[in-house]
């Protein structure tokens, strides 16, 4: 009773219960959060809503807070064992927002009481109304309860999609609490499943400190960088004084322009004097013209006019340049009166031009008679002419008539019947019929003539099925194709027989590129609600195999029917007529079924594609992505039809594959597997995987894989790469490492001399080609890698 009382307050508080009283429940959105925001799809059919006496009572004798208070009470009667069938009522609630907010307490009680009760729940109505929804609301809830039983849950969820989803969001939220034992638990969970970067965002936001502090627990240099740059981001928004300071004391390469600018847009919004001082203390470049760049933009969103007093104290360069474009941007939009007065005084220029620009576009958003009689006295050439057909444009869509007014006031002549027509087809394609009637009783002559013509290609888009009939009716010839043309995207989008009629009615005569349009056009509108149709449309046309277009219909076909059911697109693609566009075909179905179906996929394979070697290959490099051993064991047991090398280019290139995507899940199993493979150059490719994996954290097993490559100039590349980087972090291990390695006397001196000038933080020379070559290693593969 006490846990849902608490609870309720510290929802109520965060949802402002208040203000839902005075909204109209039939219009309000869905609630925010994790929960969808369009959870009517939870309704699943559609069934009507049908309470029962106590909860229909909630809504028809309460509103805003007291009903929530009802709700409250009710939940508060009801037994643990009764709230499923209270949620299973919720679900078809009619009211979104007062839906979203009662299933969050609902489920946040059962939680309380039965956690795994209310998880076993929430899944049975996901797979019952194909939506998510209701996991986050017991996992939110879990976490507060119990992280680490919250955390066991989440990694038992048979969707991987559910699973990563919920196992990152119990971290984020366990991590703002106890981020100590939140980290323990993520670098525990199996590789692919923890989104590092998220969790340390989540992390900054309480303790950015701490959190930057903790960066060097990430293994991986590129997830270590990305989640760096996210957690000065973060922090800039708390401390942006602090996260400059720890950005200047990370070496050059590691500071990001986009984390400089971020964190100066921020500054600038709490202290622009100070972010100002910093900015100019960079040395003149790039960086110091982002954060200048970034720091006018935030100031100018807040004080436009101080930060334009600012920016023209600067000197003149490219820095005052950025300045006073952000300022006079930001000013634009907000009292584009005072930019107009700013920009009058302002000398001729490019500059200035660009200011024009900015300023007459957000002014049409107002007052575009405004801004056309200001632009009239101030501009000239291309910048008259550019902003005013802009001003024109923007006038149309929002009030035409007083556009064609003014328009009309213009000289006659070429000008006034160009701005005409660019206004009248900004009107027809918002109201045709009203463009047509203005059209009719004001213009005369050729521009009357082709505003119409362009009016009655509009209105066919808008009916394109009442256009057929007329296109029936007209003779064959390049008048009756310019309309086909004009009405084949629109027709098949709203009547796709319609438009296979019109194709197949097509005469002999038609132009190819009419029939070839109309023919991608149907089939687009078929592959967005029924791919199989467009299939077999396409295989009806009975369309040369060699034609172009036929190829490019296949594929597009084999695309987008292999997303969504790629075993069906795998069986149509193996019915096609021999020629590039099968072949391409089963390829592409191959290569999406494999994303999902490894087996499948390399049965499809197997069986349609003995001899391609590049579907082959393709199959193993996505398989082994979600089940290295699994394609590796079907790599191992395969024998490519036609290819007897077991070092051809195909073998190089599959066990490559199986070797990256399985070091980044298994490292361990991965590498007992490279070491049972046969020596050459298939085994080499998978060394030098393991190699580049290993060589930051653990060089010198790194270092002895390397050894093992059969190829002496791969071998000592490898070598050499190694013991330069271990240098830069323990040059005396690297040596030692270094004299024990089987390397020539003259290799041994050269090659201490390059680990010294590593670890000085001097240029590291590339191996020379008289460097040499180690010796031959006597030792077994087995008794390296660890």
């Amino acid at each position: 009773m006490g846990g849902l009382l608490a609870l309720s307050l510290a929802f109520a508080a965060g949802w402002e219960f208040g203000g839902i009283a005075k909204t109209n429940e039939a219009a309000a959105q869905a609630a925010p959060g994790r929960l969808a925001k369009n959870s009517d799809k939870a309704r699943g059919s559609g069934k009507a809503w049908s309470p029962d006496d106590n909860l229909a009572d909630i809504f028809s004798k309460h509103t805003g807070g007291e009903r929530v208070a009802a709700f409250i009470a009710l939940l508060q009667k009801t037994p643990v064992k009764g709230l499923g069938a209270l949620i299973d009522q919720l679900v078809f609630c009619p009211y979104p927002t007062q839906r979203a907010e009662f299933l969050k307490l609902a489920y946040a009680q059962w939680t309380l009481a039965d956690p795994k009760g209310a998880l076993a729940h929430a899944l049975a109505a996901s797979r019952r109304t194909g939506t998510l929804d209701p996991l986050p609301l017991v996992f939110d809830t879990w976490v507060g309860l119990d992280a680490p039983a919250a955390l066991q849950a989440a990694q038992q969820l048979a969707n991987r999609a559910n699973r990563i989803s919920e196992i990152n969001a119990v971290l984020q939220a366990w991590v703002e609490s106890d981020p100590v034992t939140a980290l323990s638990a993520l670098q525990g969970l199996p590789p692919g499943l923890a989104d590092y970067v998220s969790f340390y965002e989540h992390w900054a936001r309480t303790d950015p400190q701490a959190a930057f502090a903790a960066l060097n627990q990430i293994a991986n240099a590129t997830t270590r960088s990305k989640t760096q740059n996210a957690v000065l981001s973060t922090m800039a928004n708390l401390d942006p004084a602090g996260a400059f300071d720890l950005l200047r004391k990370l070496p050059p390469a590691q500071q990001a322009n986009w984390v400089l600018g971020n964190i100066f847009k921020a500054w600038a919004g709490i202290d622009p004097a100070a972010a100002l001082a910093a900015a100019q203390s960079l040395p003149v470049g790039n960086a110091r013209l982002s954060a200048i760049d970034s720091l006018y933009a935030g100031w100018a969103a807040v004080e436009p006019t101080a930060a334009l007093a600012a920016a023209m104290e600067l000197a003149p360069g490219p820095e005052r340049d950025k300045a006073l474009a952000q300022s006079f941007l930001a000013l634009t939009a907000q009292n584009p009166a005072a930019a107009a007065d700013f920009l009058a005084a302002q000398p001729l220029g490019e500059s200035r031009n660009h200011m024009i620009a900015s300023l007459t576009e957000k002014w049409a958003d107002t007052d575009p008679i405004a801004a056309l009689a200001w632009l009239q006295k101030n501009s000239t050439g291309d910048t008259y002419n550019n902003s005013f057909e802009k001003i024109l444009t923007k006038m149309t869509q929002t009030d035409p008539g007083a556009a064609m007014a003014y328009i009309g006031q213009m000289p006659a002549g070429p000008a006034r019947d160009n701005s005409q027509l660019r206004a009248i087809y900004a009107w027809g394609a918002q109201d045709p019929t009203a463009a047509k009637a203005w059209v009719n009783n004001n213009l005369t002559g050729p521009v009357r003539e082709a505003a119409l013509n362009n009016l009655q290609i509009r209105m066919n888009q808008l009916d394109p099925v009442a256009a057929l009939d007329k296109i029936n009716q007209m003779p064959p010839g390049s008048d009756r194709d310019s309309a086909v043309r004009s009405l084949m995207v629109p027709l098949a989008s709203q009547n796709v027989n319609a438009a296979i009629n019109l194709f197949q009615g097509l005469p002999a005569t038609a132009d190819p590129v009419t029939r070839n349009l109309l023919e991608s056009s149907i089939v687009a509108s078929m592959l967005k609600v029924d791919p199989a149709g467009a299939a077999s449309f396409v295989q009806s046309t009975g369309s040369d195999p060699t034609d172009p277009t036929y190829q490019r219909l296949v594929q597009q076909v084999a695309q987008q029917w292999s997303a969504s059911e790629s075993q069906a697109a795998v069986k149509w693609a193996e019915t096609l007529p021999d020629g590039p566009a099968r072949i391409a075909a089963i390829n592409t179905t191959i290569q999406a079924l494999a994303k999902f179906d490894g087996p499948g996929a390399w049965e499809a394979v197997t069986t349609y594609q003995p001899d391609n070697a590049s579907a082959a290959a393709t199959v193993i490099s996505n398989w082994s992505q979600t089940d290295p051993t699994g394609a590796a064991e079907a790599f191992t047991n395969y024998s490519l039809q036609g290819d007897d090398d077991p070092e051809s280019d195909f073998r190089q290139q599959a066990i490559a594959s199986i070797a990256r995507n399985w070091l980044a899940q298994d490292a361990q199993a991965a590498s007992q597997w490279i070491n049972t493979l046969p020596t050459g150059p298939a085994r080499d490719s998978a060394v030098k995987i393991l190699v580049a994996t290993q060589a930051t954290n653990d060089p010198a097993t790194a270092l002895n894989w390397a050894i093992t490559e059969s190829s002496p100039s791969s071998r000592l590349q490898d070598i050499n790469d190694v013991l330069v980087s271990w240098a830069r972090s323990d040059l005396p291990a690297a040596i030692a490492a270094m004299q024990a390695a089987p390397l020539t006397d003259q290799q041994h001196n050269n090659f201490l001399q390059k680990l010294q000038n590593a670890a000085s933080g001097a240029n590291v020379s590339p191996l020379a080609p008289g460097f040499g070559t180690p010796r031959p290693q006597a030792a077994s593969r087995g008794s390296r890698g660890g």
